[in-house]
């Protein structure tokens, strides 16, 4: 009989709360898994509120089948709580993480027998050198209210891949490319079966905490069921930005100040990553670059 407390999902190595592990998974291998961070209160209001966003599962996500169902938590102001929970904020910090502030977030419903999401990273930043330094730019965490392993569309990662190259950092500008017919989409790289790709199942309630950097996919979703899951981007310090990409993070934040009734908003106020300086924003840049190699990748944008 396994210990009380300890989870036998296949797969699923066993996690403490070790805090300076932890720290040196995110750091190294650009993610580590938080368990047990929501409970079964929290996950049934969860439930309840990504429930009422399902939709049929033949309508496809506009110009992605491959990503899901996709809300904006902007548009969800019953999740101000949510976001703005202390627990998020108190393990980040446990984590090294010195002032986390929110940025954006969605809720993200894979549906029943669908395709794996392509291999990407979530950082927009790379024009600007603190992309390149050790510490995250940005984290993604991942809150999944349903177990989730390999059969229901579980993440996939390439460790280290923040910090390193790695041959799929080429690819990264052909997304477009998976719009063609499947034989082309079964051949294309960005969906690869690869050998150094590790896959991290997890339960219910436990928070996936990925430097928004690293190289991920996730399995496709082979079961019945929808996969639910919460993403919240937190910038870790906003005061190691440099200004241009702070400046970036007013603009592209949501501004739920003006959307949200006021019992929603207050729980998020102190939350929200803010500028308020007058630095030009950095160009959208969703390629990496070599360290110092003062190139403009193609596709890099100004941000509006």
């Amino acid at each position: 009989m396994p210990r009380a407390g300890i989870k036998t999902l296949a797969g699923a190595p066993t996690r403490s709360r070790d805090f300076r592990h932890r720290a040196h998974e995110l750091f190294v291998d650009g993610y580590c898994v938080i368990d047990d961070v929501l409970g079964q209160e929290d996950l049934a209001r969860l439930r309840a509120i990504c429930g009422a966003q399902t939709v049929d599962a033949e309508r496809k996500f506009p110009g992605d089948g491959f990503l899901g169902h996709v809300t904006d938590v902007s548009a969800l102001p019953e999740l101000g709580w949510f976001v703005g929970l202390e627990q998020h904020y108190a393990l980040l910090r446990a984590l090294g993480c010195p002032d986390p502030k929110w940025f954006m977030g969605f809720v993200i419903q894979k549906p029943p027998h669908s395709p794996g999401l392509y291999w990407h990273q979530d950082w927009w930043g790379w024009s600007d050198e603190v992309s390149f330094g050790d510490r995250p730019p940005l984290l993604v965490l991942a809150f999944y209210l349903r177990d989730v392993g390999t059969e229901n569309g579980c993440l996939r990662v390439l460790r280290g891949t923040h910090r390193r190259r790695h041959a799929l950092h080429a690819e990264m500008g052909r997304t477009a490319e998976l719009l063609g017919d499947d034989g082309e989409r079964r051949a294309h790289p960005l969906l690869a079966s690869l050998p150094d790709a590790v896959d991290v199942p997890v339960r219910a309630g436990d928070m996936v905490v990925q430097d928004a950097r690293l190289l991920h996919a996730t399995h496709p979703n082979a079961s019945p069921d929808w996969r639910p899951m919460i993403f919240l981007s937190v910038i870790p310090d906003m005061a190691w930005l440099s200004e241009a990409v702070q400046a970036t993070v007013e603009i592209k934040r949501p501004k739920v100040e003006r959307s949200w009734p006021a019992q929603h908003y207050d729980l998020v106020c102190a939350r929200q990553a803010r500028y308020h300086g007058t630095a030009a924003p950095a160009l959208i840049n969703r390629t990496a670059l070599p360290r110092g190699s003062g190139a403009q990748a193609d596709g890099a944008t100004r941000v509006r």
